[in-house]
């Protein structure tokens, strides 16, 4: 029994790593990509129990030099799953809640303006979500979009215009706020905002500077009853 304890413990430890990166991985649907994960968690099981069994005297041995290699084995994994996850794009509303709370949400300032689900009395619901490659300057979005009745929109400007650092029209925004000019809405329905959407910056980091950072913003269309929000990281 004495030597089933390390491959028991790396059992255990195996486990809980391949449940969190499989959360990980399955935001974008690698369900079965993500099973790679799991094979360090079902070798360590098989040497644990053929310790408990008496079946392997080297049960230790074999488990320390597992560990380096299944270590490189899944660092190689998530490497390549990671930029997978880059070219791929959910569209999934129903994925909306848990991609939301991946950023830590509501403390992460730059989604904090999102809603926490998406109202039920909502039309015209559309989301999108795309992660980085991790291999190049692209971009993050993540982005909601809905229809909903006039009293609510009226209630949303009201809380993002006493919260919003900067405020304005596509036009003011090319003269004022050029980071304005440049959210990506074309998966939302938008190739270019009428004159009638109002932009609300209501986080940026860094202040200043172009290379890095992120962005959230808040765009409402009173006439047409619709509101997006948007954030970005570049």
């Amino acid at each position: 029994m004495k030597k089933a304890i390390f491959p028991l413990i790396m059992t255990i430890v195996s486990l809980a790593v391949f449940v969190w990166l499989y959360r990980f991985v399955t935001i974008v649907s690698f369900y079965l990509s993500g099973l790679l994960f799991a094979i360090p968690f079902v070798v360590f099981g098989i040497i644990a129990l053929l310790a408990v069994k008496g079946k392997m005297k080297c049960s230790n041995i074999v488990t320390g030099a597992l560990i380096p290699v299944f270590l490189v084995f899944t660092c190689i994994c998530l490497t390549i799953l990671s930029i997978g996850m880059g070219f791929t794009e959910v569209k999934d509303v129903s994925k909306y809640k848990r991609i939301l709370h991946e950023y830590n949400y509501p403390k992460n300032e730059l989604v904090s303006h999102f809603p926490a689900q998406i109202p039920q009395d909502t039309t015209d619901v559309a989301f999108y979500f795309k992660p980085r490659t991790g291999i190049a300057q692209d971009a993050e979005y993540l982005v909601l979009k809905f229809q909903t009745d006039l009293e609510s929109i009226e209630k949303y400007t009201q809380r993002f215009s006493s919260a919003a650092s900067w405020s304005g029209t596509k036009e003011q925004a090319w003269k004022e706020n050029s980071h304005a000019c440049y959210c990506y809405l074309s998966p939302v329905g938008y190739e270019e905002l009428a004159e009638d959407f109002i932009i609300y910056q209501l986080y940026r980091d860094p202040k200043e500077g172009r290379n890095h950072g992120a962005i959230g913003f808040a765009v409402i269309s009173s006439e047409r009853c619709e509101i997006v929000f948007y954030a970005e990281i570049w």
